[in-house]
């Protein structure tokens, strides 16, 4: 058996040799042969004595597992049996590269047997549930020689926010009334795990697409500010600021006082 110019001898009819590429069939010492004939995916080929000795190429086609078996007889009733396998189809896995909300039992699949590693350790199929939150590396390999690598996100938190006045964290337990501060504050948003989507007073200031995991902005003018955040997860946090920096302004109207000025 030969690829790219590396050449197999398949003498062990026990085994069976797999490929994720072209495979050449050819017999290495000059013997006349009575037949050899070739099983594949579709059926019975006759080789002839020029074309198994000159080496016959099987093509690796479709995205498939296809096995393939050679029996070769020479004039002596001597024989030899083949088996390989051409693979150009990547393993499948139940996890692959994106971003889940719980927690995940790895399992996968190829016809030509997997090996698989989880942040760079060994794994069995169906023996290992990603748990901890974060980006993790699946890498599948095939005996053909086939390797994908997913990148999948175990994301269980909301967005973390923050309020800084003149350089200090401003502490704030509950998010679910009103944020009044008496002067200029910068909020921020960010999530370590998977990219936000915020949008202020409606408007959205971030997507997805901005391939960010943080959002900061400085609220310089009074008003009120409703904050909308969500992570690719799906997880979504919504508060809101009033910032109000002005002293109140008011007046007192004195009415059948003969002296406005005389204590009361």
């Amino acid at each position: 058996l030969i690829t790219d110019g590396n050449e197999i001898v398949a003498d062990n009819e026990m085994l069976t040799h797999y490929f994720n590429k072209d495979v050449t069939i050819k017999i290495s010492n000059n013997v006349e042969i009575k037949s050899a004939i070739l099983t594949t995916p579709d059926g019975d080929v006759e080789l002839t004595q020029e074309e198994i000795l000159n080496g016959k190429t099987i093509t690796a086609i479709d995205k498939k597992h296809n096995a393939y078996k050679l029996v070769v007889i020479d004039v002596a009733d001597r024989s030899v049996t083949v088996n390989f396998v051409t693979d150009l189809k990547n393993p499948t896995s139940s996890v692959v590269s994106d971003t889940y909300t719980t927690d995940q039992l790895i399992t996968f699949e190829d016809e030509s047997g997997v090996t698989a590693t989880l942040d760079g350790v060994s794994i069995e199929s169906g023996k290992v549930t990603l748990t901890e939150e974060g980006l993790h590396t699946l890498m599948l390999t095939d005996k053909a020689g086939n390797s994908i690598v997913y990148y999948p996100v175990i994301d269980k938190s909301a967005p973390e926010v923050s309020f800084v006045i003149n350089g200090e964290e401003i502490s704030i337990g509950d998010l679910t009334k009103k944020i009044y501060f008496n002067e200029n504050v910068t909020v921020s948003l960010s999530d370590a795990y998977s990219l936000l989507k915020v949008s202020v007073n409606g408007e959205e200031k971030q997507g997805f697409s901005a391939n960010s995991k943080e959002f900061t902005i400085e609220l310089a003018s009074d008003g009120e500010y409703l904050f909308v955040a969500e992570d690719k997860a799906g997880h979504s946090v919504q508060f809101t600021v009033v910032v109000d920096t002005k002293d109140p302004v008011g007046s007192i109207t004195y009415e059948n006082i003969a002296d406005p000025t005389t204590d009361r």
